[in-house]
Formats: C-alpha cells, structure tokens, sequence
C-alpha cells in the first residue's frame, strides 16, 4: 500500500498473506524470498470489483524489479470489514501465483509439486496476451480458484483467529466464495431457476460483510450481522 495511506488496512494486507497458512506458505515461498519480483499492494478509484490484479509483471524502475500489482477498490477499502478485506487479499494473491508462473515460465508449485492444471491456466494466459480477452481469463482463472475455496477458508480463518475472532468454518467457506466464483457454487438455482436457500446465505454473508452492514438476511429470513469491524483510515489501527 502507498506509503502513509491506509496503514490499518495495510496491516490486515500483510497478516493476511502472512498466516503461513499451507496456501499462503507458496505466496511467501515465492515474493518473500525473492529479490527480482515482488507482490505490491495499492488502490484505485475507478476500480469495478473490490479487487484486481494486474495479468503480467510490472517493470518497477525504482525497485528495479517486476512486480505483481494488486489493486482494491477505493470505496471497498472504506467500507469493508477486516474478515472481507484478508479474504479479497488471500484471493488476489492466488491470481499473483498464477501471474508469476507464467511470467517465469514455471509449471511447477515452489514446494517441487506438479501442478497439472496449470498447463490450462498458461494457455488461457496466451489467450490473454495476444487477444486481450480478459473474461476468458478471468472465467478460467476463477473456475480453477473455486476448487480452492476450503484452502482459501483455512488461511481466512487463521487471520480471523489469530485477531481474536471465534467463528466457524462454514462462515469463513462462504466467505471464501467471492471474488468471481460464485457462478461455480452448487446448488445455485432450484428447477424453477430462483436461487436455493443456501446461495441466498452465501451471497448475502458475503456482501454483508462487504458493507458492513445488517440489512440482509439469509436464506430462511434470519438477520446476518456482520463478524469482522472496518480498519481505521488513520493510525491507531482497530
């Protein structure tokens, strides 16, 4: 994050990806221990989803290194609370893995293990490169991280507890669920093509801690209130 801008949102940037979670181990495997590449954090106004990462290296001429740039909506970062704001890291930082093995033309995880999805996940990124069709990219991206969302859910709950919240891991699932995969959740729609209770639960714990705010309800009407609390714009941190 930009230097002296949303320090107490940058907190909950670093603890996020830094739970040393199995998932969030290959993150640090991989920006922490590297001096050519790095994973940078920052934000935009005009940014449509509450985050964004950027498909290729990012020439930094300070730095002198290729950068990984993650970008959170301005307006999310006001609004969200730390719960929705670790889990938008955890998933952007599964995009950054993607866009540092294809850059570095790796086909392997750092831990040595082969990923054989990934082949699919390099093909969509020459896709990508020479036609800029950025939903295509996106769709398969997603599609390929909603088969992570328990390993996104372990990680998410490892920062929710480790900052004092006591919550179970179906909350931390449902959570784990945004960021584009939620056309990859099943059951989405009954027969009649109106959506089953369990979406309606999902979606709504999602965007209820998105706006922090307790005007939605789940599936069979009941009130969800919100878990995590909105950082500070400024120091002291929350």
């Amino acid at each position: 994050m930009r230097q002296n801008h949303y320090p107490c949102h940058a907190n909950v940037i670093s603890e996020a990806y830094g739970v040393c979670s199995p998932l969030t181990q290959i993150i640090l495997d991989i920006f922490e221990a590297n001096d050519t590449t790095n994973l940078t954090f920052d934000y935009s106004s005009t940014l449509s989803g509450n985050g964004g990462t950027k498909p290729t290296f990012v020439y930094n001429p300070i730095t002198n290194t290729c950068d990984v740039v993650v970008n959170f909506r301005e307006s999310y970062l006001t609004t969200a609370t730390d719960l929705s704001i670790a889990r938008t890291v955890i998933h952007e930082s599964i995009h950054a893995i993607f866009v540092y093995m294809y850059e570095s033309n790796m086909f392997e995880l750092p831990n040595g293990a082969i990923d054989p999805d990934f082949r699919e996940l390099a093909n969509a990124y020459t896709l990508y490169l020479t036609t800029n069709n950025s939903n295509g990219l996106n769709w398969t991206q997603h599609q390929y991280i909603s088969e992570m969302v328990d390993d996104i859910a372990t990680s998410l709950k490892m920062y929710g507890e480790a900052n004092g919240y006591n919550l179970s891991f179906s909350f931390y699932q449902k959570l784990s669920w945004s960021g584009g995969m939620l056309e990859f959740y099943e059951p989405r729609l009954l027969p009649d093509g109106n959506p089953t209770l369990e979406y309606i639960t999902l979606v709504n714990t999602i965007v209820a801690e998105q706006n922090n705010t307790d005007i939605y309800y789940d599936g069979n009407g009941n009130q969800i209130f919100p878990q995590g609390q909105v950082p500070n714009t400024s120091t002291p941190c929350n």
